[in-house]
């Protein structure tokens, strides 16, 4: 009905064609309109949407006008104004009406323009919106564009919202949803927030105990250009949260405010009990100011000068800081027998070609109390040797700038010998003390996920800048013929291909104190049913001995009857078997062989098997980049048996080792981690199965998992692991 209705207009202008400059001709065209026209059900939060046939540019002069039924004026947006404010949570603001994003013209009416239960009809002018040659389009005249919202909103005190920037939620904007909750709320709210980008200055006050849960963290995105320059004060922030026991999960929030245009935070807090996970933040200066008391699990922050900063404790847990450009990480004004800034396990990394970083910096003539602690983390090469820098006149007696046990990307300790003075490295007691959140928030102890394998929060996706994959796998369980045979599949996603370097080893084996290995191990490569190479004795052949020191393999005899070969592989699935006519302990493994080429990565490992009673199966990998991955660990028993499958494990467990012993361990699955494996492509386990499955967030290293039936017991066991991005 719109083209219809516009497109008669359009012909009616041609008629006149004489009176109108000829650069009206090749102006843009609207090719759809949000809400659609004659739509019903309409948010009344909704913003409006033009989208064109080529990108617009906002004009300078032009009106929107948006009327009722009856034909009353309920909001105009004049783009000749030179400032247009908003109320937004209270508070006035400087906002854009309209912000183009590719095609498409956003436009945000002033606050409650829209009512439920009515019609309205949208006018716009030709002059508000341009091609890039500054022609305006041919404008929206009267009655060619209406709709009708929603004939009433939620039930009051409706405690799950959603919020969809396609209209099919409760609310099209976070806002909306923020102001649905009322004041001084006192029972838990959760507010779902659909894939889509949200083009909005956020402000949440006095509503607590709402969580704000994004559909998917890549995918659900809030962003916008505000900054010092736009909106002064607190105002400059892109989300402000003043509502203490709030919640932010599994989303994005990135102020787009370009190189130099101000501090420009994405997310100001200033609330207690506020729990951050799964979030990636963006911007080029004051990322986070962190007031109150905040804990961050799984999360990644960059941006420039100190971009973490702000008088209040936060806790960051397995998050990665990535410095985009100049300066510092952090700057806490936390005062005497107050905590700072604490970073546990953490990665701190840097773009392409910075250098000379430091982790925090201080004044100490304004702040000579600050505390900033960075304890068993990852450093990037991008930091100086001095670490922190410390300026002022105020001394160092009260300042905590702390360190322990951090590591380089590599995994080697750091050299903590040039650190400047005034900083100082923790002791085992101190250090104790602080990886316990409540240590540090005052008692609040943060709510951990009923998945054991993340006992401070489930992660459910790796950090935006994260450069860490998978370059190595490995199997060791017991092998022989027939049914005995070991089977590792692995499978590899990207484009183009690559050489693997796969080794079967048995005999060499017993060089490390493994007892009744397999002494003559047959390697066969295959992809489905097509067997693509195999080898029995590796030969101590010279292309094999160069791809065993180039990825740092362990050397083999050459005399040995341990089995290997180099492969060219493409993104698919493959396996690697290991069978002979005795039987014994033997070890597959599968290492990257061109980690350089980045086009084509490792990402999932397979290997199914039969463990004798009080037996184990190992399986190993190698993270290697900056940042932390996840991956998913499953150990999967009675559900083979759904496929077919007799004599299963009926119950195992899995246990993950790393450098400093034991990390994790879970017995049997939970229902929270089955969303990550349909999304990695692993086949669903049934609800309340005893398989066992970890979903963990590591930092670069070797690591190994043991599969083992509970109290002992014996049975077809699958392990699996997946790369989760």
């Amino acid at each position: 009905m719109f083209a219809a209705r516009f497109f008669r207009r359009i012909v009616l202008c041609t008629a006149v064609v004489c009176l109108v400059p000829l650069s009206l001709h090749a102006a843009l065209s609207v090719n759809s309109v949000f809400p659609a026209d004659a739509a019903s059900g309409v948010c009344i939060d909704t913003p409006l949407r033009l989208t064109f046939d080529a990108a617009p540019t906002v004009g300078t002069s032009g009106r929107i006008v948006v009327t009722n039924s009856g034909g009353t004026v309920v909001d105009t947006i004049d783009l000749s104004a030179a400032t247009q404010t908003r109320t937004i949570g209270g508070s006035v603001y400087n906002y854009r009406p309209v912000i183009v994003a590719g095609n498409t013209a956003i436009i945000t009416l002033h606050t409650a323009a829209l009512a439920y239960g009515q019609t309205y009809r949208v006018t716009v002018e030709g002059e508000a919106l341009r091609d890039s040659s500054g022609s305006a389009f041919a404008g929206i005249g009267a009655g060619a564009w209406s709709f009708s919202t929603k004939s009433a909103g939620p039930a009051a005190g409706a405690s799950s919202l959603t919020v969809a920037a396609d209209g099919t939620g409760d609310f099209a904007s976070v806002q909306g949803a923020f102001d649905f909750v009322p004041v001084n709320n006192s029972k838990p709210v959760l507010i779902n927030l659909r894939n889509g980008t949200y083009h909005e200055i956020l402000l949440l006050r006095n509503r607590p105990f709402i969580t704000l849960r994004g559909e998917d963290r890549r995918q659900t995105v809030i962003t916008y250009a505000n900054n010092a320059n736009f909106n002064s004060g607190n105002n400059r922030c892109m989300v402000g949260i003043d509502s203490n026991d709030f919640t932010l999960e599994r989303l994005t929030l990135r102020n787009s405010t370009p190189i130099g245009g101000s501090q420009a935070e994405a997310l100001r807090t200033n609330s207690t009990r506020c729990y951050v996970s799964n979030c990636d933040f963006s911007s080029y200066q004051d990322t986070l100011l962190i007031n109150g008391a905040v804990y961050f699990t799984n999360c990644y922050i960059e941006g420039d000068v100190d971009f973490i900063w702000g008088s209040g404790v936060a806790y960051f847990y397995r998050c990665e800081t990535r410095a985009l450009r100049r300066g510092y990480n952090v700057q806490s004004r936390s005062d005497t027998g107050k905590y700072g800034f604490i970073f546990v396990e953490c990665a701190v990394t840097a773009a392409d070609g910075v250098t000379n970083h430091v982790l925090a910096r201080t004044d100490t003539t304004s702040f000579p109390n600050c505390e900033v602690v960075f304890l068993d983390c990852a450093l990037g090469s991008h930091l100086t040797a001095a670490g922190w820098l410390i300026t002022g006149t105020g001394g160092t007696a009260n300042l905590r700038f702390l360190e322990y046990r951090n590591k380089n990307l590599t995994g080697a300790l750091i050299d903590t010998s040039q650190r400047a003075a005034g900083s100082r490295q923790m002791t085992d007691a101190e250090a104790e003390f602080y990886r316990v959140p409540a240590n540090i928030l005052a008692g609040w102890a943060p709510p951990a996920s009923t998945d054991t394998s993340s006992p401070a929060g489930l992660v459910t996706a790796s950090p935006a800048g994260s450069t860490t994959r998978l370059i190595n796998l490995s199997v060791r369980s017991f092998a022989g013929a027939g049914e005995q045979t070991l089977i590792a599949g692995f499978g590899l996603s990207g484009r183009g291909t690559k050489d693997v370097l796969i080794r079967g080893i048995g005999p060499t084996l017993a060089d490390f104190g493994v007892p009744a290995v397999l002494a003559d191990p047959t390697l066969k490569f295959q992809q489905g049913a097509t067997v693509l190479a195999e080898n029995d004795n590796w030969g101590n052949m010279s292309a094999l001995v160069a791809a065993a020191q180039s990825v740092g393999a362990f050397s083999l005899p050459a005399a040995a009857k341990d089995a290997a070969l180099v492969a060219s592989v493409g993104a698919t699935s493959y396996t690697a078997q290991i069978n002979s006519a005795g039987t014994g302990v033997a070890l597959v493994e599968v290492y990257d062989a061109a980690v350089a080429n980045r086009n084509l990565s490792l990402v999932n490992l397979s290997a199914r098997t039969v463990l004798a009673a009080d037996d184990v199966l190992i399986a190993g990998f190698v993270l290697s980049g900056t940042g932390n991955r996840v991956v998913l660990i499953r150990a999967v028993g009675p559900t083979l048996g759904v496929f077919g499958l007799g004599g299963v494990l009926a119950d195992p467990r899995i246990e993950l080792y790393g450098s400093s012993g034991k990390f994790y361990e879970n017995d049997n699955w939970t229902a929270e981690i089955g969303s990550v494996a349909a999304r990695v492509g692993a086949f669903t386990l049934p609800a309340g199965s005893k398989d066992a499955a970890l979903l963990v967030s590591l930092a670069p290293g070797s690591y190994s998992v043991q599969v083992r039936g509970s109290a002992g017991s014996g049975g077809v066991v699958l392990v699996e692991l997946y790369d989760v991005p």
